[in-house]
């Protein structure tokens, strides 16, 4: 993944980076694709938790990431609670070029993470096979979902389990402190023993750093 850290590539982030203005600040690695990377962030202007997806620069004006734009204008969850609610965007300017930002809400597991997990969670249960009033649920809201979608001339083009995951309940700074959601790193660190105890630094072949790169790799 560090050789994706080139011009047209991802952005460097590290915890505690502000983006928008000082709006977000990243306080914990979510998860990364070959589009973009994901990180849970205080939003500063509601006091709430929210989920940043910092695309590659080269895909900064993609026509899919254009609709995903419009549709962040327009209030999803007022018209279909079952549809991901696009809260904003916003560009950054890095190393490797301007790079798109979306806001999320923040989102529990995905429906494939919970079949994996259930059985070391309940022993002797399957997730999807004995609890068919939890299954019948996810059913309905995904059909609704898809038919909601379908009605503002939208395809999904990838409808699969690990694509459908959990709303979560409310988490906002005052029900639940930072301290209890940020990454390990913003512990003290001051040197890069310490740093290494906690994520995977970065260096070229030769030993030095690349400045496109992040000084370091945070597990998702």
């Amino acid at each position: 993944m560090v050789t994706a850290y080139r011009y047209w590539g991802y952005h460097p982030v590290h915890i505690c980076d502000n983006f928008n203005n000082g709006d977000y600040k990243v306080i914990r690695k979510l998860g990364h694709d070959n589009f973009s990377t994901s990180w849970l962030a205080d939003d500063f202007n509601f006091g709430r938790y929210v989920t940043l997806r910092i695309f590659k620069s080269d895909h900064a004006d993609r026509k899919e990431l254009k609709m995903i734009e419009r549709m962040s204008a327009g209030n999803f969850r007022a018209a279909n609670e079952a549809v991901l609610q696009i809260l904003g965007s916003f560009r950054c300017q890095g190393p490797n070029g301007i790079h798109l930002g979306l806001i999320f809400e923040p989102l529990g597991p995905s429906v494939r993470v919970m079949e994996l997990s259930f059985p070391r969670l309940a022993p002797g249960l399957h997730f999807m096979r004995d609890r068919l009033q939890v299954a019948n649920r996810i059913l309905q809201q995904t059909l609704k979902a898809l038919a909601f979608l379908h009605s503002r001339g939208i395809a999904h083009g990838n409808l699969t389990p690990s694509n459908i995951v959990f709303a979560l309940g409310n988490i906002d700074s005052e029900s639940l402190p930072e301290s209890a959601l940020c990454q390990d790193l913003t512990h003290d660190i001051t040197t890069d023993d310490d740093l290494s105890k906690y994520a995977h630094l970065t260096r070229t072949l030769d030993g030095s750093h690349d400045s496109r790169a992040p000084r370091y790799i945070c597990p998702s």
